[in-house]
């Protein structure tokens, strides 16, 4: 016997456990729940076993939305621009992002807008479960009004079951199920493939690799351009700069004082704020000659 078999104490025991858990209320479970469906979640009838998807009603930032689909092969969350434009979400919420993924269009990468993190409950006002998604804002057309991935799934630790179409979620007093009808998953189906077929038949697929590449490229040099005034901080007098020619002797005119309504007075305040922000113009006293803004 060698000195290496003199040495074995036998398997090694672990003294204790780490575990990574999910989710803002993962702690504040009083102990583990046991997520499985039961024979109440069987439906009457299953129609094409495993063809149909997972298309869930979720509330989504401040709407509820109605068609979501929860595909666990996807490693993104995705929200489409249209439908933040319709929750009524402005763009200059989004974060520009560098990062393209692929996927979407075959051998092309595609550059999301930006991303924007949003409040996403499942549950219902007895039992809910709500976490902070990130989602990558595409401008494509829409069939679905988001699509959530596998961060979502793993965020929640949600368990989706295609067969029943059911998602099940731990939630603070006992599992949430969230399900939806082979109906609405049928009717989710025939109009994306409607919807796939006008695009390739309009020809609309083309144009859409065009605006994705050209997309692209302004990403990828957005640096040469100017977003708001205060980045052009720094320009040298010599490219740019606007004088009044007056001639030299005549006298200076006061103009009538022009009255704006409030609409006009809150977009003059906004554009006078950026320019005295860069830089631009300073306040002076000129109390002989005075011009009125121009709105353009």
């Amino acid at each position: 016997m060698d000195d290496a078999e003199e040495k074995d104490n036998g398997f090694l025991m672990p003294n204790d456990y780490l575990m990574i858990f999910g989710g803002s209320v993962a702690y504040d479970f009083e102990h583990y729940q046991k997520v499985a469906c039961h024979k109440t979640d069987h439906p009457e009838n299953v129609v094409h076993l495993g063809r149909y998807l997972l298309v869930v009603d979720l509330i989504v930032g401040p709407k509820w939305l109605t068609k979501v689909l929860m595909d666990g092969g996807s490693g993104l969350n995705i929200k489409y621009a249209k439908t933040l434009d319709e929750m009524g979400i402005d763009r200059t919420h989004l974060r520009l992002t560098r990062a393209p993924f692929h996927g979407i269009m075959p051998r092309k990468q595609a550059m999301p807008l930006g991303q924007i993190d949003l409040p996403v409950p499942f549950g219902d006002q007895f039992n809910y479960r709500t976490e902070t998604l990130t989602f990558e804002v595409l401008g494509f057309p829409k069939t679905f009004h988001a699509i959530l991935g596998c961060p979502c799934y793993a965020k929640f630790m949600a368990i989706p079951n295609y067969t029943y179409l059911k998602l099940k979620i731990p939630g603070a007093h006992g599992v949430i199920t969230i399900g939806t009808s082979f109906q609405h998953a049928y009717e989710c189906e025939v109009k994306c493939c409607g919807h796939t077929t006008a695009i390739v038949a309009s020809g609309e697929l083309a144009a859409l690799k065009e605006e994705g590449a050209l997309v692209g490229f302004l990403h990828a040099t957005r640096d040469i351009f100017v977003w708001k005034p205060s980045d052009m901080l720094g320009i040298s007098r010599e490219v740019a700069e606007h004088t009044l020619k007056i001639r030299l002797g005549s006298k200076p005119m006061k103009q009538c004082l022009c009255r704006f309504d409030k609409e006009k007075h809150r977009a003059i305040d906004e554009e006078v704020a950026k320019l005295l922000a860069a830089g631009f113009i300073k306040e002076v006293y000129h109390p002989e000659w005075l011009a009125n803004p121009v709105l353009v």
